[in-house]
């Protein structure tokens, strides 16, 4: 068992340095084909799929690249080539309006599976139905500098992937770093900025970083949707964090942010992930843990916090702080881990709108 891990520990490190030789070379014009049928073949290959597909649509055209070698598969005829066109831009804008952050998806048999609440179109399985789709995961392609948001300028198809790999979501998460990694433009001179994002702890605080948080808690959807279990999430936010640096300085806000870092991880268990969400955000993942268990744990952190005074080398005066938060539990509040990050967004704001310093859940009313 240990050989059998080790072995695909290694697949997945060649993998991932291969496809970043492959977006390394993409800021070069030349060549430009060749990379990403290149890349696209890495991915099925990886992934024990029969194709993949990288649809380029950061040009004028729509470009296609397939991983199948000349002679070793179905040739792309024009006849094929004018029905994906056909129906890759109507699938990209169907996407896309109902994945404002996320286009992650597993498709089996014309649905996907990680289809989000209410959606249910016949638009996008007869997209899929043209593009041959039956098993396997659709993916973005971003710019490099827009590393993480949603500034899609392409899409990669692989299909027919086998099913142990289909139902495993750290085979999906893995993809979606790769993906991240490969970005379609010449905008791949910032990949060094976009691989920085990808680094697993906040040098300043040694939390989860904020793309490891975002990938951890992609898994654990699929993880808790396979085991029909609960996890929990809770957005932290230092109360007043610009007008306490304005006014003691922002060698003291840094000391802030540590502090409470320290009192958050101080609360926490071992199978908890805490992140460096942004600035003065927070954000813990805590898997198995009920709605009322979580509400415990962000209260111990608000009274910890509190109750902790701040009082840096060359200060006398203490200063104490609040920590405002918001939970939310899966599936109950969301089962798309964008929605379940919206929804805590929400909540943290109700406890900062109802007076701050407090710990607020997610309800139907925040969404009005």
């Amino acid at each position: 068992m240990e050989r059998e891990q080790t072995s695909e520990i290694n697949a997945q490190e060649r993998f991932i340095s291969r496809i970043r030789e492959c977006a390394g070379r993409l800021v070069a014009p030349h060549n430009r084909e060749d990379i990403l049928n290149e890349s696209a073949r890495l991915f099925a290959d990886y992934s024990g799929a029969n194709n993949a597909l990288i649809i380029d649509l950061s040009r004028e055209t729509l470009d296609l690249y397939r991983s199948a070698e000349a002679g070793s598969g179905p040739e792309l005829k024009s006849s094929t080539t004018v029905i994906l066109a056909e129906s890759v831009g109507p699938l990209f804008e169907l996407l896309r309006d109902r994945y404002t952050n996320e286009i992650a998806l597993r498709i089996f048999n014309q649905l996907i599976v990680d289809a989000p609440e209410g959606v249910a179109d016949d638009a996008i399985s007869s997209a899929l139905e043209e593009l041959g789709m039956t098993q396997g995961f659709i993916l973005p392609l971003r710019v490099a500098r827009n590393f993480g948001s949603d500034n899609v300028t392409g899409l990669l198809i692989i299909n027919n992937v086998p099913s142990y790999k289909f139902a495993d979501p750290g085979h999906l998460a893995l993809l979606r770093m790769a993906a991240d990694l490969l970005s379609l433009t010449a905008d791949n001179i910032d990949l060094g900025n976009a691989l920085a994002r990808l680094r697993p702890t906040d040098q300043a605080t040694g939390l989860a970083s904020r793309s490891r948080i975002k990938a951890q808690i992609q898994q654990e959807v699929g993880r808790a949707s396979y085991l029909s279990r609960e996890f929990t999430l809770v957005h932290f936010e230092v109360d007043n964090f610009k007008a306490i640096a304005v006014r003691q300085g922002y060698r003291y806000g840094d000391l802030v942010i540590k502090t409470i870092a320290e009192d958050i991880l101080a609360e926490s268990r071992p199978i908890d992930i805490i992140s460096r969400w942004s600035g003065e955000e927070y954000l813990a993942l805590l898997p198995e843990l009920a709605l009322n268990e979580a509400l415990d744990f962000a209260d111990r952190c608000r009274r910890r916090v509190a109750d902790h005074p701040i009082t840096p080398d060359d200060y006398r005066e203490e200063i104490f702080v609040t920590l405002s938060s918001g939970v939310v539990v899966y599936p109950e509040h969301g089962r798309f881990s964008d929605i379940l990050l919206r929804n805590a967004e929400l909540a943290l704001l109700q406890s900062k709108l109802s007076g701050r310093n407090k710990v607020t859940h997610w309800s139907e009313a925040d969404a009005l």
